[in-house]
């Protein structure tokens, strides 16, 4: 009996040096993980997708580019209407902002709708499309599309100055905005 019990010691002994190696590779690929994960992690903010800049045009107005949608939107340009910029939303819906606005809160910038977003629809859907709780305002039928301003939630809490220019880009959007085709 004591055979027996010596052989199954030494058959546990031999495997001891087994063991010490598969910690050692278990606990080398741990710390590998670690630094490559603290180095290579991307955090939300750092993958913002950066807004795009209306331009004045010399006329009172400025345009703001969408070159994926192959249109602008032509607004008034004023003290009281800064120039706006846009950041994708997918592939249907841009936010709207304006430097103004995105230096008051993180609140206040094209990603979170500041002075709310463009909708593209499919042409003739507007009539049909849901609100949502959300006042949208139909602009022009270009290219196929119909486009849409759907106004913000007023989420932009900028204190007054924030209110003010929301207020009046929400009025120039639905009043005078213009969506036209890039080929102009």
């Amino acid at each position: 009996m004591l055979r027996v019990v010596s052989r199954k010691l030494v058959a546990v002994r031999s495997l001891v040096p087994v063991l010490f190696v598969a910690i050692g590779v278990a606990l080398a690929f741990t710390v590998a993980a670690a630094a490559f994960e603290r180095f290579h992690q991307v955090s939300a903010d750092d993958v913002r997708i950066p807004a795009v800049e209306a331009v004045a045009d010399g006329n009172g107005s400025q345009v703001l580019t969408i070159g994926s949608w192959n249109v602008q939107l032509v607004l008034p340009l004023g003290e009281d209407m800064p120039l706006v910029n846009y950041a994708g939303k997918g592939s249907d819906s841009v936010g709207l902002s304006s430097a103004a606005l995105s230096g008051l809160d993180a609140k206040c910038s094209a990603q979170a709708n500041a002075l709310g977003s463009i909708l593209r629809l499919s042409a003739g859907s507007f009539a049909h499309y849901p609100s949502g709780g959300q006042t949208k305002v139909f602009l022009a039928n270009v290219g196929g599309s119909d486009f849409v301003y759907q106004m913000p939630l007023g989420t932009c809490t900028g204190g007054e100055v924030a209110s003010g220019l929301v207020a009046q880009a929400e009025a120039a959007i639905q009043g005078v905005g213009v969506i036209r085709p890039i080929n102009r």
